[in-house]
C-alpha cells in the first residue's frame, strides 16, 4: 500500500467520522425538536379537552335551565286546568241545581 493509497483511506475514514458527529448531532436535536412537539401537542389536547369539557358542562347548565322552566309551565298549566276543570264542574253542578 503506497502512502497516497493510505492518506486518501485515511481522509475517508475522517470523513466518516464526521459525518458520524453530525448525524449524531443532529438525531440528537431532532429527538429534542420531537420531544418538544410532543409536550406542546398534549399540552395543546389538555387544554382542548379541558375547553371541550367546560362547553359541555355550559350545555348541559343550559339544557337543565330549559327542562326546569318547561317544568314548572308545565306545573302552572297543570295549575289552571285543575282550577278550569273545578269551575266548570261547580258549573255544572250550580246550573242542574236551577
Amino acid at each position: 500500500m503506497t502512502e497516497r493509497q493510505f492518506e486518501t483511506i485515511v481522509d475517508k475514514l475522517t470523513i466518516l467520522e464526521n459525518n458520524d458527529k453530525m448525524l449524531a448531532e443532529r438525531l440528537e436535536f431532532y429527538s429534542e425538536k420531537l420531544d418538544l412537539y410532543k409536550q406542546v401537542s398534549d399540552e395543546k389536547l389538555e387544554v382542548f379537552k379541558k375547553s371541550s369539557d367546560e362547553q359541555i358542562n355550559a350545555i348541559r347548565s343550559e339544557i337543565k335551565g330549559y327542562q326546569d322552566a318547561n317544568k314548572q309551565q308545565l306545573n302552572v298549566s297543570l295549575g289552571v286546568l285543575v282550577i278550569a276543570a273545578v269551575a266548570i264542574l261547580v258549573s255544572v253542578i250550580l246550573s242542574m241545581n236551577n
